[in-house]
């Protein structure tokens, strides 16, 4: 009996590593730090800054016939400190299910950034968030906002893709209607985007 458990746990091994290469499990991330001169209104100071560093894991599973469900974590964290998660919740920047048809579009649930800022603000690139410790509230009203239900299309004309969303006020959380139509091909972009934020006072 003795020789028998570690080939049994090397067979459940074996076969955990074969599930993991069949579910295309992927960890990325990225470490942004910088170290800044900052000079306002006479007042001069060095900082060293994080800029949005992160680090995340994604993963699909085929369910055949076109069909793919997956999930998607992503977790931001201060370089210049070790706080994570922004302090409070750890998948900060992202938590999401979703399951999709190659030609009905994908279903999503769970936590994301506003599509409508990937269609407007982030395809001109005037935002300024991985450069240190200055702010464009241009695009401050974007946010990530929980308990959202949305859709994305697949891309019945190339380049073409329209996304919608809706989250549930669930008491004292923001609740969200976005919608985006973004188009690119090449080197050309073109993308609209609405984004309603509203907090529920009950």
């Amino acid at each position: 009996m003795r020789f028998k458990s570690p080939l049994i746990s090397l067979s459940m091994l074996c076969l955990s590593c074969s599930a993991l290469a069949q579910s295309s499990l992927v960890l990325y991330g990225r470490i942004n730090t910088s170290i800044e001169r900052q000079n306002m209104l006479g007042s001069t100071n060095w900082a060293e800054v994080d800029n949005n560093s992160r680090f995340g894991v994604r993963g699909t599973e085929d369910l055949g016939a076109g069909a793919s469900a997956g999930l998607a974590l992503e977790s931001g964290f201060a370089s210049d400190t070790g706080v994570s998660g922004g302090g409070t919740t750890f998948f900060n920047r992202r938590s999401e299910l979703f399951i999709g048809q190659k030609n009905f579009g994908t279903l999503r649930l769970g936590r994301w950034t506003s599509d409508a800022y990937f269609a407007t603000a982030d395809i001109v690139s005037l935002h300024n968030h991985d450069t240190g410790t200055s702010s464009d509230r241009l695009y401050a009203g974007f946010q990530r906002t929980n308990n959202t239900v949305g859709y994305r299309s697949p891309q019945w004309i190339p380049g073409l893709e329209i996304t919608a969303a809706a989250a549930l006020g669930e008491h004292t959380s923001p609740s969200l209607r976005d919608f985006s139509v973004s188009y690119r091909t090449g080197a050309f972009s073109l993308g609209l985007g609405y984004n309603n934020v509203q907090r529920q006072l009950l």
